[in-house]
């Protein structure tokens, strides 16, 4: 079933579409809409900062975008890993290392936030 995304300024205007997966809780197929057109928006914790292109997880900060290939981050320990090694960054946020954690949960389908072996 087609959901529409209204604006919260007059709650009317429609400003896109979506779909609800029953099946994961999640909205999905979420796009905006401009006249005749829909644009295909990046998952729900995608954004401008952290998305995923070309193969590539991609950080992006204000001296540039970091990048790290998607097949380095393909089990938990590989992610575990990599998080430590982002902390040191300066420029790194919570925020970003969230929406890593989400979209690689998602993208992978393994769940990060109960994996305890890398702690040990």
């Amino acid at each position: 079933m087609e959901h529409q995304i209204v604006s919260g300024i007059d709650n009317k205007t429609v400003i896109g579409k979506c779909s609800f997966d029953k099946r994961t809780g999640e909205f999905c197929d979420i796009r905006t809409v401009d006249g005749d057109k829909e644009y295909e928006l990046m998952g729900l914790y995608e954004n401008n900062e952290v998305y995923r292109a070309n193969g590539c997880l991609n950080l992006k900060h204000a001296h540039g975008v970091y990048q790290i290939a998607l097949s380095r981050l393909d089990t938990p320990i590989k992610v575990y890993q990599w998080l430590v090694h982002l902390t040191e960054k300066n420029w790194i946020t919570l925020d970003m290392l969230h929406r890593m954690i989400c979209i690689l949960e998602k993208h992978f389908g393994y769940n990060l936030h109960e994996f305890t072996d890398a702690a040990q």
